[in-house]
């Protein structure tokens, strides 16, 4: 009885579920990731913290009126 001139299309049904979630699972056979060597990043953060800092002192403002171009300086900076 499909249709759009059938009295059954636009009753309501009612259902019981019963849904389980399952927790995720590892899978099998395949290896854990390995650990990431952070040392060398050190060295690399220090250099990338003094080189931004050397870059945004000298894009100091000197009073002026105009915003532009020092947050542009900024930007390019950060970048």
């Amino acid at each position: 009885m499909c249709g759009a001139d059938c009295w059954t299309d636009h009753r309501l049904i009612v259902s019981k579920l019963k849904l389980r979630i399952l927790p995720m699972r590892r899978p099998q056979g395949q290896k854990t990731a390995k650990r990431l060597n952070v040392s060398k990043m050190k060295k690399i953060a220090e250099d990338f913290s003094s080189n931004l800092e050397r870059k945004l002192t000298d894009t100091v403002d000197d009073g002026g009126t105009r915003i532009e171009k020092p947050w542009s300086a900024f930007r390019n900076a950060v970048y």
